[in-house]
């Protein structure tokens, strides 16, 4: 756990030096809203900003990352991730940029939380359910077993399950648009089951 603690504070260092605007999503934000597991990488997303985004990269590698340049120019053109690995870990950081709509929103729409007194901008809970949810896409073809072996919708469950307050509607309608409805009830189902 130092070892990502390490990551977290440099990250937050570099990202605030840059005055890029971020949120973390994914694993490591399930962890902070609830569901204790590992993880090997923290997703960021961050503002499009190309007059902000090399200067964030040389605090990275100033910080000891290893920013392999030719991986993040093919990222950029072709709009998809990035990983920037520790040098002080086997842990890397998922950079991508906000680009479509679903990651402008999460990115607008960013909670301050605070981590081992580091302060970062977290994905609310129905934008990290969202995320499962998208990411897990068709489910009906696995049993529920199967299900409750995968991470991410395990991940769904206990963060629904820990959160006090969650804009439902907000969250179907977004299912609905992004045809994964079907997903959103089996998992509310599975969560209310168990």
């Amino acid at each position: 756990m130092a070892e990502l603690e390490s990551l977290i504070e440099r990250l937050a260092l570099a990202l605030e030096k840059a005055q890029l605007k971020y949120v973390i999503v994914g694993g490591f934000a399930a962890i902070f809203r609830g569901r204790p597991r590992t993880t090997m990488d923290i997703d960021l997303i961050i503002e499009a900003d190309s007059q902000k985004i090399p200067a964030f990269l040389d605090y990275l590698r100033k910080l000891d990352f290893d920013v392999l340049d030719n991986q993040i120019k093919r990222a950029l053109e072709e709009d998809s991730h990035a990983s920037i690995f520790d040098k002080q870990s086997i842990l890397r950081i998922d950079l991508k940029l906000a680009t479509t709509l679903d990651e402008k929103e999460v990115l607008e729409h960013a909670k301050t939380e605070t981590y081992k007194g580091i302060n970062l901008q977290i994905a609310p809970v129905e934008q990290i359910l969202y995320g499962k949810i998208l990411y897990l896409g068709d489910i009906s073809d696995l049993s529920d077993s199967e299900l409750l072996e995968i991470n991410d919708a395990l991940d769904f469950i206990n963060v629904y399950r820990q959160s006090k307050t969650i804009n439902i509607e907000w969250l179907r309608s977004k299912a609905k648009q992004k045809k994964v409805l079907k997903t959103l009830q089996r998992l509310l189902k599975l969560s209310q089951e168990l």
